[in-house]
């Protein structure tokens, strides 16, 4: 798979994909933005992409892998990190961004109801991540599931993101 890792360290989706001898696993109306979506779509009829659809989607991807059904799957590095620790195979999963994705980092959303409870929820949600996003506590959260190339890269990225916003 090396060969499709670019000089940044990112995986080059559109290429690898191309690549009949390795089976991509991708959940069933997942969606991963950032340009990311298009790329399996658009190969839909390729024989060589698994589509999974189940409760546990991700995880039987993973499971699928350590069984050698699977060469690669679609996900987030803290998912694959958090359900490998869970099986007991955390330092046997390798993350790579995807070259291709717009932008450096996926947003996540929050909801709650559209009337005044929901909003003033929204709005002190909001206002707590405000604060506190960009402190060392509140990376090292999220930073705590993932490699550590992988936390130094997602590091870097939210310090530039909140830094321009």
């Amino acid at each position: 798979m090396h060969q499709y890792i670019n000089v940044d360290g990112a995986i080059e989706l559109e290429r690898l994909i191309q690549d009949q001898n390795l089976q991509l696993g991708i959940a069933h109306g997942r969606k991963y933005s950032g340009g990311i979506d298009e790329i399996p779509a658009a190969a839909k009829n390729i024989k060589h992409i698994l589509e999974r659809s189940s409760d546990d989607v991700f995880e039987g991807l993973l499971d699928m892998i350590m069984r050698y059904r699977l060469d690669y799957p679609l996900g987030y590095p803290v998912e694959a990190r958090y359900l490998a620790s869970q099986k007991g195979y955390r330092d046997d999963i390798v993350y790579y961004p995807v070259a291709e994705m717009e932008g450096k980092i996926t947003l996540g959303h929050v909801g709650c109801p559209d009337n005044p409870w929901g909003r003033e929820i929204i709005e002190r949600v909001n206002s707590v991540l405000r604060k506190n996003r960009a402190t060392p506590e509140f990376l090292e959260f999220y930073e705590s599931w993932l490699d550590a190339e992988t936390a130094k890269h997602c590091r870097k990225t939210a310090l530039d993101y909140f830094a321009e916003e």
